[in-house]
């Protein structure tokens, strides 16, 4: 999910359109939220519904895995790694004609920016009034909600409260992700690691998908106490 925005930006050799990233953004919402609507519905059916609901949308990336395969890679890439045929050929899949010019264009940009001079982040007060609304939107929008909410609920006498540090970690895994992300890209290319990201995404689920079938009893008995806990992990009550 990640590396979408930055796979557009090298898909359009100029400026993306910004209803390109309106309408990713508004697909990942519905789809998060039709997710998590189909993953309600089988955990209010089915006692163990949210264990396999869980490890099911582990598996709709094979067939992202199987497609990454057969994905070109974008011109930025291979003419980055010197590869200007494969950079024509790419760029001929993207547009009928102009493919050579593009190409002379989209090198010399590359070569341009290259050149330029790095900025100090104190040189660039809009770059630093963004990084600070999205530390304070971090901090004080949902995310610390829910950070802070088990703590909430244990001042309530709820007495369970491993789940404090599920969302913490899950931070930290997404910000580890987002840092990775962009190097990885322009280093190995959107292929691989549209590949590694679909074969991890299907290890840890699977995986998770084990440990949750050897202490989901455990759980489920906690959230006969807690209701927290059955909130978290969506359990019927």
């Amino acid at each position: 999910m990640q590396a979408i925005p930055i796979i557009l930006s090298d898909i359009n050799v100029r400026k993306v359109p910004k209803w390109i990233f309106l309408a990713y953004n508004s697909i990942m919402l519905w789809g998060s939220t039709s997710t998590k609507a189909v993953n309600m519905a089988e955990c209010q059916n089915f006692r163990d519904g949210w264990r396999w609901s869980f490890a099911s949308s582990g598996f709709l990336a094979l067939p992202l895995l199987v497609l990454s395969f057969f994905l070109s890679e974008t011109p930025r890439f291979l003419i980055k790694k010197w590869c200007m045929e494969e950079a024509k050929e790419s760029l001929k899949m993207l547009m009928k004609c102009g493919a050579e010019v593009e190409l002379q264009i989209l090198a010399g940009m590359m070569e341009n920016e290259g050149k330029r001079k790095r900025k100090k982040l104190s040189h660039s007060p809009l770059l630093l009034l963004n990084i600070v609304t999205q530390i304070f939107q971090q901090v004080l929008g949902l995310e610390s909600l829910l950070f802070f909410g088990p703590l909430l609920l244990q001042s309530a006498r709820y007495t369970y409260n491993a789940s404090f540090v599920s969302p913490l970690i899950a931070e930290v895994v997404r910000a580890g992700v987002a840092g990775l992300t962009y190097p990885s890209y322009r280093f190995f290319g959107r292929r691989m690691n549209l590949v590694s990201a679909c074969i991890g995404m299907i290890l840890a689920h699977v995986s998770l998908l084990g440990l949750f079938l050897l202490v989901g009893d455990y759980i489920f008995s906690l959230s006969q106490k807690s209701a927290y806990v059955g909130m978290a992990f969506a359990i019927p009550s």
